[in-house]
């Protein structure tokens, strides 16, 4: 199976990292997907992994994404990238890896699925991806408000 990282940086080898998560993306993971699944989201996404995506989509959105960071708050679905103000994302890359035994699974719902890898791992494909061609999956909101009634409709 073909899986899927996405990063605003060029890599030759992708290495794991730590995800930190602030009180506030804390909280909006347990209004939207409960106490129980945000916690078990959080225990996984904070871990010192790499994280994978089965979805070539949900690798670019996060790629372009990532260049927000410390400017607005955002988020990341499989199929939508949902900004707060009106901000624009910049190019990123996505890498192609092959699954294999050592990468976990972790499955929330019928539609989300994340994988993580603790070991580095050796790009077999790396794709540009321009904001410009997501233009129609970005959505800009005025507020914290609007981002939770957006992500609780897709």
């Amino acid at each position: 199976m073909k899986l899927y990282h996405g990063s605003p940086k060029k890599l030759n080898l992708i290495k794991p990292f730590r995800i930190r998560f602030t009180k506030s993306s804390k909280e909006l993971l347990k209004q939207l997907l409960g106490s129980r699944v945000a916690e078990k989201v959080i225990r996984f996404e904070s871990q010192k992994a790499i994280f994978l995506s089965p979805s070539f989509k949900h690798a670019a959105l996060y790629a372009i994404s990532k260049s927000l960071k410390g400017k607005t708050i955002f988020a990341v679905t499989p199929s939508k990238l949902v900004i707060v103000g009106n901000f624009k994302p910049s190019k990123g890359y996505v890498y192609e890896v092959k699954s294999d035994k050592s990468i976990k699974r972790l499955v929330v719902g019928k539609k989300y699925k994340e994988f993580a890898s603790k070991k580095a791992l050796k790009p077999l494909k790396v794709y540009n991806i321009n904001p410009r061609d997501y233009k129609k999956d970005i959505i800009c909101v005025k507020d914290n408000n609007r981002l939770s009634y957006v992500l609780k409709r897709n």
